[in-house]
């Protein structure tokens, strides 16, 4: 009986006890809940999460960026850039627009077609002299203007000799996408940051803004020279486009010389050809620089739904010659001037090479000697 009550009794306390031991077990930490408790899942910062979604935009297939120079006191626009890239095919048009409400004509553009990283090139030089009214100056007959106007302008192909520093062109990203310096953006506090689903925004005056926020980066300066010359037997619009690294910014510049014969004025009723040649120059541009060095407020929006990012960088410009549309140099001033960058993921269709109104360079020059020289022959 004995034997039995105490087999009876170790049955029950295994009964009684175990529930206890098993519980125990499961509240042990096992290894795994070990080191899942030790990986801390943390979110990341607005500023963190900003820059990550910037940096992004450096893959996006297709794009399209906008640069402006804005009169911070009229809020008028000077120039106006616009550039759509491919940076898979290597496919770009871009637009120069400069404004000048004071003159007439008061808009003067310009476009390029850029194939497979600017191998071939195309520039509608036509239009761009029609729009600066060149045909119009006093050492031209008065009716040299209508007649280049009626001209159904086909776009100018570079020659390869005409396309320099291309060659080191690999990403149309890497060369159109202003980001500031990234380190330098880190050292910007928190709470300057704001996010409204689903746009961030960060805004920074003077002594806010990190230094030299933009070193350390590199993009690109492009630059159109076109060289016009009328002599006596022939008349010549030459083009020549440059790309070089831009060390912290982005600068895009246009510029038109002349060189205009005695000879050839000789033939313009009511000229006086015994005063000095005339000089049409014509340097138009837009650069980051020109507000950066002395920066006074640094704007960045990005809406990641659409991925569309905005910089907007207000400063003080001194002694450039910001009178681009005359042939004096401007006095020493300050200017208050902004630039309004944008850059964002666009679909755009390039036209076809094949299907592209173009002319070769001598194409041009025949034409425009064709124009302007062989019916002054042909009068006399």
């Amino acid at each position: 009986m004995k034997l039995k009550y105490l087999t009876l009794m170790g049955v029950m306390s295994s009964l009684i006890l175990s529930p206890i031991s098993s519980a125990q077990s499961t509240l042990e930490p096992t290894e795994e809940s070990l080191l899942r408790s030790e990986v801390t899942e943390v979110e990341p910062s607005k500023l963190e999460s900003l820059t990550q979604q910037l940096e992004a935009l450096k893959e996006v297939p297709s794009f399209k960026m906008q640069l402006k120079l804005v009169n911070q006191r009229s809020n008028e626009k000077t120039v106006e850039v616009t550039v759509l890239g491919n940076t898979t095919t290597g496919n770009a048009i871009i637009d120069y627009d400069f404004y000048d409400r004071l003159s007439n004509p008061n808009h003067y553009h310009v476009r390029l077609y850029a194939y497979d990283h600017f191998k071939y090139a195309y520039v509608t030089t036509l239009d761009w002299l029609n729009s600066l009214d060149y045909f119009s100056q006093p050492y031209f007959k008065r009716d040299d203007a209508l007649v280049m106007a009626s001209i159904d302008s086909p776009v100018v192909e570079f020659e390869q000799s005409q396309l320099i520093g291309f060659d080191q062109l690999t990403s149309l990203n890497d060369a159109f996408l202003l980001l500031p310096n990234m380190n330098k953006l880190a050292q910007v506090p928190e709470e300057s940051i704001y996010y409204i689903n689903p746009i961030y925004t960060l805004s920074l005056e003077r002594m806010a803004i990190p230094e030299v926020i933009f070193s350390d980066t590199k993009n690109v300066n492009l630059k159109l020279t076109t060289d016009v010359t009328i002599n006596e037997t022939e008349a010549s619009a030459m083009q020549k486009l440059e790309l070089s690294s831009q060390p912290s910014g982005l600068a895009f510049g246009a510029l038109v010389n002349q060189q205009i014969d005695r000879t050839r004025l000789a033939t313009i009723e009511g000229l006086d050809i015994n005063r000095d040649l005339p000089k049409m120059v014509k340097d138009l541009g837009v650069a980051t620089t020109m507000v950066t060095k002395k920066l006074t407020d640094f704007d960045i929006a990005f809406n990641e739904r659409t991925q569309l990012y905005t910089l907007t960088l207000a400063g003080v410009t001194e002694n450039f010659n910001l009178n681009i549309f005359e042939d004096k140099t401007a006095s020493f001033k300050s200017y208050e001037f902004k630039t309004v960058y944008s850059f964002q993921p666009y679909e755009w269709t390039m036209p076809d090479l094949l299907a592209l109104k173009s002319i070769s360079q001598k194409e041009l020059t025949y034409l425009m000697t064709n124009e302007l020289i062989d019916e002054v022959s042909e009068s006399e």
